[in-house]
């Protein structure tokens, strides 16, 4: 054994000379570990190593005849090696070395301390062939993700900016988008709050009390919603069926005024169809159904509106807390919204909504 650690020694070719090489190939255990040595010569070593402690030094690299020769001790001799603490160089000279020492790592007594000198160290243990040879400069790697990241958000910026409507349409078309947008987002563009369906035989009912509550709350502090209904609103003249269709597309919300005189009309049949076909099609709550005097009987409702009616809840007229129930089922934001009415101006009242 010889033990030259901490002598510092910078080269192995003037520490080990020939001339004394017959009686140097009998060392078995050689300690060449914390000196100045900043290359490795093999040619220097004895025969006969089998322990060899290089660790600690200025090495930076080892190069392919040096690591060949390595693998060959190992392979025939079980040579056991230290070779951590040195600045390997983070360059891809350094390739032959990190696959050398993963394919021996069993024998590199100090393998935790083996690391390359990069920007910041990269140990051995986790390093791959990308970590220290690229050909992108130090600083680029982090300039060119900063520069990636500009690039697309202007492009994402410039692009929603462009396509924004047709964007909207596209998302709002797609069936799985209600479950991500709220209601005001996609609703935001409607005219109306509710559309009213209703047979002209209750009229009197939704004209005079209905309507005119929604629209001019006797309550101030109750919210104040637009409504749309057929007597006011529908342009003489057009065709029915295209209004019908526009007012359901128009509005947050369709309340059907389910009476005995309802489920008879072809008209007000299509208007829930259509509403019932939107909420569908929105995956959302579009209907509200109110039941205005005695409740008609299932078997003289067509089949949608009977299946309709029977899974889901509705509304009577008569009972006490009908108002708060039917201002729950419609738009809750209207709730945080609710204009200043300008008493007696039901004009002034409306411009506030368009």
């Amino acid at each position: 054994k010889l033990n030259l650690s901490h002598n510092n020694i910078t080269s192995l070719q003037e520490e080990f000379p020939n001339e004394n090489k017959e009686t140097f190939d009998k060392i078995s255990h050689l300690d060449l570990s914390n000196n100045q040595i900043n290359s490795f010569e093999e040619s220097c070593l004895p025969s006969s190593i089998k322990q060899l402690y290089l660790n600690n030094n200025k090495i930076v690299k080892f190069n392919k005849s040096s690591t060949e020769y390595f693998e060959a001790l190992v392979k025939i001799k079980e040579v056991e090696l230290k070779l951590g603490g040195n600045p390997y160089q983070c360059t891809c000279e350094s390739l032959p070395f990190l696959h050398f020492v993963k394919k021996i790592y069993k024998n590199i007594l100090d393998l935790s301390s083996v690391s390359f000198a990069c920007s910041d160290p990269i140990f051995l243990k986790s390093a791959k062939d990308q970590d220290i040879c690229s050909n992108i400069p130090p600083f680029l790697k982090f300039v060119v993700p900063i520069l990636l990241s500009l690039f697309f958000t202007s492009f994402l910026l410039i692009f929603l900016t462009r396509y924004k409507e047709s964007l909207k349409i596209w998302l709002f078309a797609q069936s799985w988008a209600g479950i991500f947008l709220s209601e005001h987002l996609m609703d935001k563009d409607k005219k109306y709050d509710a559309f009213i369906s209703y047979s002209h035989h209750d009229s009197d009912y939704v004209e005079n009390i209905l309507w005119k509550e929604l629209e001019t709350p006797s309550n101030p502090k109750d919210p104040a919603y637009k409504c749309k209904v057929h007597t006011r609103d529908f342009i003489p003249g057009e065709m029915i069926p295209d209004q019908i269709l526009a007012s359901v597309h128009e509005s947050r919300r369709t309340i059907i005024v389910l009476s005995k005189e309802y489920v008879k009309a072809d008209w007000t049949r299509m208007e829930f169809k259509e509403a019932h076909k939107q909420a569908i099609s929105d995956n959302r709550q579009r209907l509200i159904l109110v039941v205005h005097g005695e409740l008609p009987s299932t078997e003289k409702m067509d089949k949608d509106l009977r299946n309709y009616f029977k899974l889901n809840t509705f509304i009577h007229t008569g009972d006490k807390e009908f108002w708060k129930k039917i201002r729950n089922a419609l738009p809750h934001y209207r709730k945080h919204n609710t204009r200043k009415r300008v008493k007696g101006s039901l004009d002034s009242e409306m411009t506030n909504y368009v």
